[in-house]
């Protein structure tokens, strides 16, 4: 079984999502009140549930829709760049590192080729 560009951006972009589940499901475990960082961890959950839904629409409408391609790539350099901000101010591990950026990155690589989501890239001169 060969995995297409288009194929892999659809995994990249599911595993964003459960990740984004799981750090909102997580929340109870790590914080025993709401407080103001029980809000801001939950909220970046959310974050990515958003980033990866936006990715999953890109993948299915962005061929048709320039505006969805922009918004998607433009939420993957913001998600990526605050990730890789709170990985150096939180003293990330290496697990927690590989784990982000083994997603992170790849997803928004991917979001920027026009294969990726659909697009058929002429060879040829027209």
């Amino acid at each position: 079984m060969t995995l297409t560009l288009r194929s892999l951006y659809g995994v990249a972009g599911w595993l964003l999502l459960a990740f984004g589940l799981v750090h909102i499901a997580a929340t109870p475990n790590r914080f025993d009140t709401v407080t103001s960082g029980a809000l801001w961890f939950v909220s970046g959950g959310v974050l990515l549930v958003v980033v990866a839904s936006l990715n999953l629409l890109n993948r299915s409408y962005g061929v048709a829709a320039p505006g969805v391609r922009r918004v998607a790539l433009g939420a993957n350099i913001v998600n990526l760049g605050l990730a890789i901000a709170g990985g150096i101010v939180g003293r990330s591990g290496v697990t927690g590192w590989v784990i982000v950026l083994g997603i992170l990155v790849p997803l928004t690589v991917l979001s920027a080729i026009p294969r990726a989501y659909g697009a058929q890239v002429s060879t040829s001169a027209a």
